[in-house]
């Protein structure tokens, strides 16, 4: 089961081949199934290294590393993170 969430605007976006070009900074990532379904949101202090775990297999989200289309994501500060991640669980 997915769930959709409505997102303002994306700081960056990069498809499948494009994950090298994450930029290593602090923020929120949403990683989108093909028909735009949220798979997963998480945060990470380092984005490029958190979201490149997924899809070498060190994580225990191997199905959303098969079937995700996009990473799209805000940049914000380390106080930040908790709380925009959860606003965007709960919608």
């Amino acid at each position: 089961m997915s769930i959709k969430i409505e997102i303002p605007q994306m700081i960056f976006s990069f498809k499948k081949d494009e994950l090298h070009n994450i930029p290593n900074r602090s923020g929120i990532y949403i990683i989108f199934g093909c028909n735009d379904d949220v798979l997963y949101v998480g945060k990470a202090k380092e984005l490029r290294g958190r979201v490149k775990e997924h899809f070498a297999g060190t994580t225990s989200l191997k199905d959303v590393a098969n079937n995700f289309y996009e990473v799209s994501g805000f940049f914000c500060d380390d106080d930040s993170i908790y709380v925009f991640q959860k606003s965007l669980i709960t919608k």
